[in-house]
This record gives C-alpha cells, structure tokens and sequence, in this order.
C-alpha cells in the first residue's frame, strides 16, 4: 500500500486495465489487478458510498485523468516513452498489420456512373457536415476546459461520414472539397476524417476498420488547441522553435485522447502517428514506414492534401491538381505512402472533384465524378465558361464520362473566384517518363494554365 495515492472515483477512466488492485481508504480489496475499469464498477462503488480509492502511482498515471491542468513536460516525456514503448511492443508482435472481421465496405458503395448530385442528399451531406465541425469543435473547447469527455459522440460523427460516403462518395468528397477553402480546425480535423474514410473504403477496409480510421482522423488535431493561436495563425515563416511547438501538438493529443472515454483501442496511436514520414523524416519521432501503422499514413496523405488545397495565413491554396501532383512527387520519395496516392487517385482523380478542367475542345467543364480505374479522363460537367462556380452546376445533370469519349483534358484551371496557385517550376517541371505513378496512370499530364510562382514550394507538408 506504500505505492498508492487517494484518487476520485471520478476521475477513473472507462476501459482502462487496472494493472494493481485498487482499495478503499480502509484497506478493503474493490477491484483486482487486470479488471478493465467500467461504467457499471463506477455505479457499483457509487452505490456502496465510494468517493475515494487507493490506486497505485502507476496506474494513477495510465488510468486516470489529470484535475483539469496542462500536464508539465514531465508528464509528456512518460507518456511519449510509454506510447513509444507501446508501438514497439505492437510492431514485434505483429500487430501493426490490419485485418478485416467483416466484409469489405466497397462493397455496399452505391455507384451513380455519370449520373449527377441528387440535390437532397447533397443537402444532407451539407447539413451532416456543419453538425459534424460543430461536434469536433465542442470536443476540442472541452480539451482547453480539460474536462470529461465522451469518445462515443466522435464515433457516432464517424459514423454518419462513413453512411454519407456510401450513400454518393463522389458528392461527399465534394462537399469536402466546397468546405475546404479556409477550413477552421474542427473543419479540417472533419475534412480529414471525411477523406480518410474515403480512402479506407477504397482500399477494401470492414466498417470497423473504416470507423476507427474516422475517428482518428476527427481526433488527429485535438492537441493543436495547446498551440498558441499566434503561431498556429502566423502570416510568415514559423521560426525553429514555433516549428517545434507544431510538431508538439502530436503528443499533446495523445495526453488529450488519455482523458477520452469509450474510443476503440488503435485511436490514439493512429493519431500520434499521423505526422510520421515512410522516409522517416516526418514527427514526432521520425518513425520509417514499417514502424508506422497504415491508418496514420492514411491520414498523413489526406492532410496533406487538403492542407495544400486550403488557405493558410502565409499563402493561398494551391490548385487541386498541383496538389495532386505534389503527393506524386511525395511518393517518389517516399514521403508518402505510394499506396494511399494511389487510393486517393481512385477517388478523386488526377484532376479532383470540384476541378474546373480545359477540355480538347476548348469548353471548360467541372470534375463531378471520379474514373477509378481512368485517372485522368474523370466524369465531368460542361459549365458555361471559366468563371462559373455554381455550386449548383452539376446538380442533377447527366455527366460526361471522359474515359469513353475523344475529349481529354487538356488544361487544370484554378476555381473561378479563388487565389489558388497554379503549378510552379519547382514542384512541378517534371516529365511524366520520369515521374513516379501507379502503373494504371499512362497519359500524359497536361500543365496549369498560369505562370509558376515560388509560393507553391510553401504548400508542401
């Protein structure tokens, strides 16, 4: 009893092993070693007039949540030695490999073909999003309260992205795209989410291997609210230090997570990972790809590119294609997972949903629709000229399936209205002998209309 310290019944987190008895302050047995602490052992304890418990120190660390504090640096060293000793552990036994237990979801995507938005499930996309940023927003205003927080809100948020996706994936990833400009946090955690999601689907993930990718992707940026707003908002160049405080936002959501009730195992790991590298110079700790599990290189690619196509303080968004484009050159090096690129070309096209095109003939046309297997001949709509931005343009219009006519794209045009950044000679004066893509990828890849412009370089994550 030497070891144990007097803890709040309250502050005891569901679904945490107790690695030692805990007692009450008389000494008297409650819980044996290795009991997973419930909600039911909370009301039981409750009803018999337990306040207080005597926990070890070790499991006062891993099992309980802080009294509304940032935790100090000591704090934040342990848990990075035991997330790190964690991951390891996960890595020897194999564990870092994903399996199914269900059936694929792709396979309960329903396919429009070239059949346009129907205007009441867009409607209901629009209005799933705005209640989904205002979810996350909620959680992370409880993160900066460091109060209680319930995991199973954020996992019904996954799950409504998840039955968007299959409803209309094209439409989804639309309203991803329409919500994407200059996205709040909440937005881009809920943007990230969404597109993961997307991609978890296409790589032929279960339902619940494609709803802890959600949930992760929905919790990925909770640390963030301990950046202070004057860096996260910077309209210049973040000095090494601010960089530093960035990349700290890693293990600050994994000490938020600690305190989250009712989320599946793999979530804080994922999202402690979202920032690693296959190459092994991404954050926290400069992990390789083996060491990296796949739901966070998922994320990693789906914040990255919706990082590119946003606006930022010091620069505009770039084009949707020269984002693209980026993420190719990204998996060249592997910077990136050329699997996941690959997925996200599936899903989008090399020219994203929501693109305006140049097509052979001179017309300009909208991306609706994605070509799986024709990457870059995507099913679009004709609008009327390039600075048409309906929002409303494809609604409920057949159309035209590239991938089976003689018109071709020929030119990526920003989106009428935007500050967007065309491609620059930096990343993107590459040929297409030269350059990495999937082996379906086998048509040449038009240029951007504009001059290049050395800001492009600031978008690369």
């Amino acid at each position: 009893m030497a070891k144990c310290v007097s803890v709040d019944l309250g502050q005891i987190i569901e679904g945490r092993t107790l690695n030692f008895p805990i007692h009450d302050p008389r000494g008297v047995l409650l819980l044996a070693a290795g009991t997973v602490f419930t909600g039911e052992h909370r009301q039981q304890l409750a009803d018999r007039n337990v306040v207080n418990v005597l926990m070890d120190e070790a499991d006062v660390a891993t099992a309980t949540r802080s009294q509304n504090r940032e935790p100090d640096e000591r704090e934040l060293a342990q848990l990075e030695v035991k997330l790190n000793e964690r991951l390891d552990a996960l890595i020897r036994s194999g564990m870092l490999t994903v399996i199914n237990n269900g059936p694929a979801l792709l396979n309960n995507v329903t396919r429009h073909v070239t059949k346009g938005y129907d205007r009441r499930l867009k409607d209901q996309l629009l209005g799933n999003h705005a209640e989904g940023a205002d979810q996350v927003d909620k959680l992370m205003k409880t993160a900066v309260a460091g109060t209680e927080m319930d995991g199973r809100q954020i996992g019904n948020v996954a799950t409504v992205c998840m039955q968007g996706m299959l409803a209309d994936i094209d439409s989804a990833l639309g309203v991803c795209s329409q919500k994407n400009n200059d996205p709040s946090l909440s937005e881009h955690a809920l943007n990230v989410a969404l597109m993961g999601i997307a991609i978890g689907i296409d790589m032929g993930f279960d339902a619940k291997n494609v709803r802890t990718i959600g949930i992760s992707g929905l919790l990925q940026d909770l640390g963030m609210v301990r950046v202070p707003e004057r860096i996260r908002n910077a309209r210049r160049r973040l000095t090494a230090s601010e960089r530093l405080d960035i990349q700290r936002h890693a293990i600050h959501t994994a000490n938020i997570l600690e305190l989250v009730n009712g989320l599946p195992a793999l979530v804080q790991m994922v999202a402690y990972q979202v920032h690693e590298r296959p190459d092994g110079s991404g954050y926290p700790r400069g992990r390789d790809k083996k060491c990296i599990h796949l739901f966070a290189r998922i994320l990693h690619v789906a914040d990255s590119y919706l990082a590119m196509t946003s606006q930022r303080p010091f620069r505009p968004p770039l084009m949707p294609y020269a984002a693209m484009e980026c993420l190719l050159r990204q998996a060249k090096k592997n910077q990136v997972d050329a699997s996941v690129v690959s997925s996200l070309l599936r899903i989008l096209s090399l020219f994203p949903i929501g693109s305006h095109v140049r097509l052979s003939d001179g017309r300009v046309a909208q991306v609706i629709r994605a070509n799986p297997h024709c990457f870059a001949r995507p099913i679009v709509a004709i609008v009327d000229d390039a600075s048409s931005n309906s929002d409303d343009v494809h609604d409920e219009v057949a159309g035209l399936d590239l991938c089976g006519s003689e018109l071709s794209v020929i030119q990526a045009l920003p989106t009428p209205g935007s500050e967007q950044i065309p491609l620059s000679a930096e990343i993107a004066n590459w040929s297409v002998r030269a350059a990495w893509k999937p082996a379906e990828i086998n048509e040449q890849v038009p240029q951007a209309e504009s001059e290049p412009r050395n800001e492009a370089l600031a978008a690369t994550p």
